[in-house]
């Protein structure tokens, strides 16, 4: 594993177009909502010349999150680029509250995946966590219509003291939904998730950011991985991608967060099984003990 660390790869990375959000979600671990965004300074240009370097180093698998990836003006002028680039999997992460019928289109026409969030069975409790009036009925909505029109949908799962114990009860309703795929997560210590929480702790990570992935901020910033905002390696305003990329930082950060996350003792851990990857299956289940610590299954966005 060490060899592999030490080559600083990307095969997946994250591209976060805003940190405007059409919610407010209680557990958000990027403070997004409606208000935020202001620091937001990449631009559309400088997300494809993004892109296309990362397509040149290697990596194979794009996910557009933010925020909400949909709120940004140009989501499918980056599609349409990242389809020219020729990406393995390119992946929308949204909350499904609306989605276009232009986006909508882009996404059954070249079979690209999509995932969402999805709290509880319970319309009350759902929208209680995600702080916005009818957010269920609108995400349950566009789950129906997508899988209608056969797109490859997977939801994550978060649970927090505001839907504890309704996971099984969730599960079922969305399979009756015919959602195939459910990752299921527990909240982490992050943004507003933390609580109580003041310094954000590596350990909190499900450890999968000290291998071959990286994200991409709107504010510039690089990081292993969506979470690990607080030891991000660079920052595009400052350094080239692929200086950021190869730098020891990178290295030497990827390499504390694996032991950290104690991913170093999980021996019996399938190495297969990474839910940050839209190219992971469905057997990462919740009960899966890959990290000591943890359930492997950290959910790629809240």
């Amino acid at each position: 594993m060490n060899s592999v660390l030490t080559q600083n790869k990307v095969d997946f990375a994250w591209i976060e177009l805003t940190n405007k959000c059409n919610l407010k979600c209680v557990h958000c671990y990027a403070n997004s909502g409606p208000e935020a965004g202001e620091d937001d300074i990449l631009t559309t240009e400088d997300y494809k010349v993004v892109l296309s370097e990362l397509k040149e180093i290697g990596c194979k698998n794009i996910q557009f999150i933010g925020g909400e990836a949909t709120v940004h003006k140009d989501l499918v002028e980056l599609i349409d680029h990242v389809l020219e680039l020729d990406f393995e999997t390119i992946e929308i992460y949204s909350n499904l509250l609306f989605i276009s019928s232009n986006l909508k289109q882009r996404i059954v026409d070249n079979n690209l995946l999509v995932a969402t969030s999805f709290y509880s069975y319970d319309e009350v409790v759902h929208d209680k966590i995600t702080q916005g009036a009818s957010s269920w009925k609108k995400t349950t909505k566009n789950i129906k219509d997508l899988i209608f029109s056969g797109v490859s949908l997977r939801v994550s799962y978060v649970e927090m003291p505001e839907n504890e114990g309704h996971y099984e009860k969730t599960k079922e309703f969305l399979e009756q939904l015919g959602v195939q795929q459910l990752d299921f997560d527990k909240i982490r210590k992050f943004g507003r998730g933390s609580g109580e929480t003041t310094t954000p702790e590596m350990s909190e990570l499900c450890g999968q950011c000290a291998e071959d992935v990286l994200s991409i901020s709107p504010t510039g910033l690089v990081s292993p991985c969506i979470m690990s905002k607080p030891w991000g390696v660079g920052n595009l305003t400052e350094s080239s991608l692929g200086s950021i990329i190869n730098s020891e930082t990178l290295r030497t950060t990827r390499d504390m967060i694996l032991k950290e996350t104690n991913r170093v003792e999980m021996g019996s851990c399938n190495p297969d099984c990474n839910p940050c990857n839209p190219k992971s299956g469905p057997n990462c289940a919740p009960n899966t003990n890959c990290n000591p610590k943890h359930s492997p299954n950290c959910s790629p966005k809240y």
